[in-house]
């Protein structure tokens, strides 16, 4: 997914506007986000250490990075106004669209991802643990409408919440391999609805975002079975771009803005 978002980025200051689905990608990081943070919750019944030692351990991994490729912005050129660079130090630069994009544009999806992980330890989690999973989705909706409802920008893109609340659900659903199917004909029927012009799947909508999601959680859901997909991505070859694809996507747009589609191609090759 990292891959594909460099990909269409590289294409469009190369070509124009030839590959979509970027947004589509972001969406499956987050959906994966869930996931991944809901299977340990679901398995011990608890957020283990806390919310402070939860947080923690997201800093550590997410915030080293993040600030490592602004700096390295920085250094290639960027020079966004002071107010934009604070709003990026507290990743809160999501909230306006004369910041959001101003400091190594393609950051704006760790403020609002760095905001679910808030939402999801101080919300989230209390009420999985008293109400249980169907309200959880249910007040992950609720909160995400209430944000856009109090007038958060689309750049915030609270609708992620709910993506992110997919996630979750495939850490609770048992694994079954027809998710999986049913997953791909969703997916599958999202981009043929874009290709043919369908209003509600244009172009960073919600709702297409939203129902991309729910078909990637169902193949995430499918694949904790098994099979010969899963069995890909688990090999040796795909796990290494994981290893470094965070990182690749921290730092590919002020790459891809600064520096030229020329000397690119070469690093996209590699």
């Amino acid at each position: 997914a990292a891959l594909y978002v460099f990909a269409t980025h590289l294409v469009y200051y190369s070509f124009g506007h030839i590959l979509f689905g970027g947004e589509w990608a972001v969406s499956c990081f987050i959906v994966l986000s869930g996931f991944c943070l809901s299977l340990p919750v679901e398995i011990h019944g608890k957020l283990r250490g806390g919310v402070l030692d939860f947080l923690k351990r997201r800093g550590k991994r997410i915030l080293p990075g993040y600030y490592g490729a602004l700096l390295l912005s920085y250094l290639l050129g960027e020079r966004p106004n002071s107010r934009t660079i604070i709003s990026h130090l507290f990743l809160v630069h999501n909230v306006s669209p004369k910041w959001v994009y101003g400091f190594d544009g393609s950051t704006w999806s760790l403020a609002t991802e760095w905001q679910i992980y808030f939402v999801f330890a101080l919300i989230l989690i209390p009420v999985w643990q008293r109400f249980g999973k169907i309200a959880t989705f249910v007040i992950a909706v609720f909160v995400a409408d209430a944000a856009l409802l109090c007038g958060l920008p689309r750049e915030a893109c609270p609708h992620l919440l709910v993506s992110f609340a997919f996630g979750m659900m495939c850490a609770w659903v048992r694994p079954i391999r027809l998710y999986l199917w049913c997953g791909i004909g969703l997916l599958v029927s999202v981009i043929v609805s874009h290709i043919n012009g369908v209003v509600w799947i244009d172009r960073y909508s919600p709702l297409s975002d939203v129902v991309f999601s729910a078909g990637f959680g169902l193949i995430v859901a499918g694949m904790r079975s098994g099979g010969v997909l899963a069995h890909v991505l688990a090999s040796k070859p795909v796990t290494a771009i994981g290893t470094f694809s965070y990182s690749l996507y921290l730092i590919h747009m002020p790459i891809v803005v600064l520096l030229g589609h020329v000397l690119c191609w070469p690093i996209l090759t590699v």
